[in-house]
This record gives C-alpha cells, sequence and structure tokens, in this order.
C-alpha cells in the first residue's frame, strides 16, 4: 500500500499515521499491520507524474497543514481542494492550483451564519469554507463545474440540497457531493442511482 501526503508538523507522515494506531487510540500498531506500507511525504509546489496523470500540489489554510491536488490528463484537469479556510479573502494559492480546471471539488462545510457564529459558535479558525467561499474560487479561478464537498456531518441530505441550491443561485454549474456521484472530468458530472 502506498501512502502520499503531506508530513507532520514535527515529524514524518509514516509517524503521523503510527500514533494514530498507537495505543490507548487502536490495539494494533502501525509496525504490526500485514501489509507493506510505504509513505510518500508531498511538498507544496511540487510536480510529478503519476500514469497518465500530472499531479500538481498546492498547501491550504488548515490548522495542522492540508494539501490540495490538481490531476490533469488529456487536456481536463480536475482539482481536489478540501479542509481551507478563507477568512476574509481567497488567497491566491488555490485560485492559482484551480485555475480554468474542468472540476473544482472543493470544502463547503458551513453556511456563512454557522461561520460567523449567528446563534453557534463561530467556526472562524477551524479550518473549513462555506458554499459562498467554495463560489468565489470556483469565479475567481473560472472552473466549468463546482463540486461543493466536506459536508457537515450532522447535516441533513435536505439541508445538503438547500445549500447547493442556493450555491446554484450563483454559481449555476454546482453540484453538491453525494454518494454515487460519478465524475467525468470533461463532461457534467452524472449522478449514479
Amino acid at each position: 500500500m502506498r501512502i502520499w501526503g503531506p508530513p507532520g508538523e514535527r515529524t514524518s507522515l509514516h509517524d503521523v499515521l503510527a500514533q494514530q494506531m498507537a495505543p490507548p487510540v487502536f490495539p494494533v500498531t502501525f509496525d504490526d499491520l500485514a501489509s507493506r506500507i510505504e509513505t510518500r511525504e508531498l511538498h507544496a509546489g511540487e510536480r510529478f507524474r503519476l500514469g497518465s496523470l500530472d499531479v500538481s500540489v498546492a498547501r491550504l489554510n488548515h490548522p495542522g497543514g492540508v494539501l490540495a491536488y490538481r490531476l490533469e490528463s488529456g487536456g481536463h484537469a480536475l482539482v481536489y481542494a478540501t479542509d481551507n479556510e478563507h477568512h476574509s479573502a481567497v488567497g491566491p494559492t488555490i485560485c492559482d492550483l484551480a485555475q480554468g480546471a474542468d472540476v473544482l471539488v472543493y470544502d463547503a462545510q458551513y453556511t456563512p451564519a454557522e461561520y460567523r457564529g449567528d446563534g453557534c459558535p463561530a467556526r472562524v479558525g477551524w479550518g473549513h469554507s462555506t458554499y459562498e467561499s467554495a463560489v468565489t474560487v470556483a469565479r475567481a479561478a473560472a472552473v466549468k463545474q463546482l463540486v461543493l464537498f466536506h459536508h457537515d456531518p450532522k447535516r441533513s441530505d435536505a439541508a445538503v440540497e438547500a445549500i447547493e441550491t442556493r450555491a446554484r443561485a450563483i454559481f449555476p454549474d454546482t453540484l453538491a457531493a453525494r454518494e454515487g456521484m460519478v465524475l467525468d472530468v470533461g463532461r457534467r458530472v452524472a449522478l449514479v442511482a
């Protein structure tokens, strides 16, 4: 098994994974797993080829760090960017990474009211975005299709659909990610029953 991702803030990617499986969190240690596991640390600005894909990596704004990926092949591009917070303005890093992408899969965990803390604890500093921030990125980067992702786990399907409707009113080519969704990059996203 190959696991590629960012290093921890003060330790290696391997050690981050091993710490998650150390007692008392988990009874089986990382080194006790039967699989041969290889880790590769990726860094912001890195570009590499993986099979037929050209992959670009960018760092996003999230406590502890997180990476976004641009996957390109055959003249089409998909950008996968979860766990990103903008605070008062969208940064240039995500806009540069997503520029002209066919599909942008983007963090939209909160409503603007939840993010601000209207009637609930504010989510500022938690490392996630709103659907409005996702639309702002999609517009600034001139992406063709926006897929809202990283839904709040407490949100019902109906509430996710309501957010999708609000986002579509601003950026018509928006869908909320859902179980069974198939992305055919370069074509419209279709839902599979």
